[in-house]
């Protein structure tokens, strides 16, 4: 066994970035975030696993259209809005089916776009360390007890609209304390998503330098797959989750 793996489970050896990885993105999910408090932020984790099993989200994936998919999720009892419980199932389980429509629908009912896209991180890391756990036939980790605590509230000055549905920030617009945010290389519309709360950037960020292959040239190095390997694996998974790139 390689000095850079350890046993995740009794029988299962993972690196230890991977572990290190999730350890810090559970404890963000636990924390006040920038909008959301550390309870919003558990309970969407939540719900976004309820999705998995929701009769009204299976239904809705048949549907022929996301109209006909008229009913709603009631109130959570884990005190989160019906219209923000309806964004998390569908994010959460036919996002290739979510509309700007029903992205503008949320925000005249209430919704902040700020905390919409921390619904979507949120939900992304549940959706990609509960994926993990599940290739592996192991259990998914059993969410945080929430922080107390207030979010952060902060909004960067020079956010726009640029084409996408929320507003995101440009390298050459970004506020001092959010310089970390972009690499050389790495500041594309699939990082700048997510860039109107720039903590959700970062821990995009964290999770794919760990969970993601960050140089083609040693796409194998360390690895237990070969490239050949990897490369199909990627495409297959990139095909069934019909994306583009």
């Amino acid at each position: 066994m390689r000095n850079d793996m350890t046993l995740y489970s009794d029988n299962i050896p993972i690196r230890q970035d991977l572990v290190d990885a999730i350890n810090r993105a559970w404890a963000r999910l636990g924390r006040p975030g920038t909008w959301l408090t550390g309870a919003e932020r558990v309970a969407i984790a939540a719900e976004a696993r309820a999705a998995r099993s929701c009769g009204l989200c299976r239904w809705g994936k048949t549907a022929d259209s996301a109209e006909m998919a008229s009913d709603r999720h009631h109130e959570s009892s884990r005190g989160l809005s019906a219209p923000l419980v309806d964004l998390v199932h569908r994010v959460a389980t036919e996002a290739s089916r979510l509309t700007e429509d029903d992205y503008l629908s949320a925000l005249h009912g209430g919704l902040l776009d700020v905390e919409y896209v921390e619904m979507v991180g949120t939900v992304a890391t549940i959706a990609g360390i509960d994926s993990f756990h599940r290739s592996l036939g192991l259990p998914v980790k059993d969410l945080p007890v929430p922080s107390p605590g207030d979010p952060l509230r902060r909004r960067p000055t020079r956010a726009r609209n640029d084409g996408a549905w929320v507003p995101m920030v440009a390298r050459q617009d970004l506020d001092p304390e959010d310089e970390d945010l972009y690499t050389k290389d790495r500041d594309g519309y699939v990082i700048r998503a997510m860039s109107l709360v720039p903590d959700e950037v970062r821990s995009l960020i964290d999770q794919s330098q760990n969970f993601y292959v960050r140089n083609l040239s040693d796409l194998a190095v360390g690895r237990s797959l070969s490239r050949p390997q990897i490369e199909l694996i990627a495409a297959r998974v990139s095909a069934l989750n019909e994306c583009f790139y």
